[in-house]
């Protein structure tokens, strides 16, 4: 029973993307390339699993994102991160985030001492009063293949994001140019590269070309990791020369060129930090998601000038978001427990000039983190027919008994069709344990 109606931001997007003329940010809605991109990302969104955050989650994740180490970013994409069904939608309280990101910030000056300022004067009254309040990010497993032309030509576990975020106070809706793909068990290869530079180019590219998208690459990794949160990690003052708390665009330079060294590119740099942010930068790329398709005319072919304007917006739409997804994926793929089970009818009401009915979902609060696992027993879940129903089952870690080695079981449906369809959405809530990303898979099982 529920006492109201209860729409969420993924509810939004899929209105939005219904009706883009009305309640979507952009220009070009008529092109062949929009159409087809906005059908495309409705589906996804319709079918996709959604997350729900609350407010205890999103503080515990924001603070553990803004201070993990780099050490812990890489134990986390390699040892926790995957995504848990093949599309997913993962939203929260924007605002609560951006002022837990700056008050773990303001608590220690030690090590962001040259974003302090900035941190400080987000926080005075009225200082968030231009972030938006609701915050969302459709991620899609493209282990198998890129349903949405991020360059892939690999196997392997890999996710791919795009961030949708509500954009002003008439209720409209954006959906960030930029997004990011993430590759899980391994860096992403030259070869990766090179098609992604062909993808990007229309043909394919000299080794000169490509490393310089390597270099493009680089930058927006790091703007999409934050300049703030790279620079602590990679190296003090007396490495390079650099003023920390007065941060230029020759500095910036200095940091590419470090970090570019230690990618391969040059003669290597042995201080550790260095190495070890490089590791992490070069499991990540920026993607353009299917919004380009109506910020620009992509009919008309590509635009130098007007591709940039649109890449340095989209930057600063995710900048950060990738520490904080491959958190908040870490912790929902850590072992879980359900700690009880309500059926939420969302109702209809009038969105963007036609009557839209929400999403009917099951709402399953799972307790995070903890640090030893436990059996998960679904009970009091329906009746015994509801069993059978046509499912689809979250991909989860499993350990084979044989040898004892721990795979990722992937996202599968189970059940028969004729009997009904279940849908699974989730509230994720926070737990009382500390999760530690550091420790080792065979420390977590032990």
């Amino acid at each position: 029973m529920v006492d109201e109606p209860t729409f969420t931001l993924a509810d939004d997007a899929i209105a939005a993307l219904g009706n883009p003329r009305r309640s979507l940010t952009g220009h070009y809605f008529k092109t062949p390339q929009a159409k087809k991109a906005l059908r495309q990302s409705q589906s996804f969104i319709r079918g996709a699993r959604k997350f729900v955050l609350d407010d205890e989650l999103t503080r515990f994740a924001a603070q553990m994102a803004t201070m993990i180490t780099p050490e812990q970013t890489l134990s986390m994409i390699h040892n926790y991160v995957r995504c848990p069904y093949q599309h997913c939608f993962i939203e929260w309280d924007e605002k609560l985030r951006v002022k837990t990101i700056n008050e773990t910030v303001v608590a220690h000056p030690d090590h962001f001492h040259g974003t302090i300022k900035s941190a400080e004067r987000a926080l005075e009254k009225g200082g968030l009063d231009d972030i938006v309040e609701r915050c969302g990010y459709h991620i899609w497993d493209v282990s198998d293949g890129d349903p949405m032309n991020c360059g892939d030509v690999s196997t392997g576990p890999q996710l791919a994001a795009t961030c949708y975020f509500g954009h002003g106070h008439d209720g409209t809706l954006a959906v960030s140019p930029v997004g990011f793909a993430i590759k899980l068990d391994r860096p992403f290869s030259f070869d990766e590269l090179r098609m992604k530079t062909a993808n990007f180019l229309g043909k394919m590219p000299t080794r000169e070309e490509v490393e310089e998208h390597n270099t493009s690459m680089l930058h927006g990794a790091i703007c999409a990791m934050s300049q703030w949160w790279v620079l602590p990690n990679v190296f003090g003052p007396e490495e390079l020369g650099v003023d920390q708390e007065n941060f230029t665009e020759v500095d910036q330079q200095k940091v590419f060129d470090a970090l570019l060294r230690n990618n391969g590119t040059g003669a290597a740099m042995k201080h550790k930090s260095n190495v070890l942010v490089s590791q992490v930068l070069s499991h990540v790329h920026t993607i353009q998601t299917n919004s380009i398709h109506w910020y620009t005319d992509t009919s008309r072919g590509y635009d130098r000038g007007i591709h940039d304007k649109i890449s340095q917006h989209g930057l600063q739409c995710i900048e950060g978001d990738p520490r904080f997804i491959l958190t908040v994926l870490a912790l929902l793929n850590h072992d879980w427990v359900l700690r009880g089970e309500s059926q939420r009818m969302t109702g209809s009401r009038r969105r963007n000039g036609a009557r839209v009915r929400g999403n009917a979902y099951h709402v399953i609060s799972i307790s995070l983190p903890k640090n030893r696992g436990i059996d998960v027993v679904m009970k009091n879940f329906g009746d015994g027919e509801s069993r059978r129903r046509y499912h689809e089952v979250r991909g989860h870690w499993m350990y084979i008994k044989a040898s004892g080695k721990r795979v990722w079981r992937r996202s599968c449906h189970r059940g028969d069709p004729k009997l009904g369809v279940v849908t699974h959405d989730y509230e994720l809530t926070g737990g009382d344990n500390a999760w530690k990303g550091s420790k080792g898979v065979k420390d977590e099982a032990a």
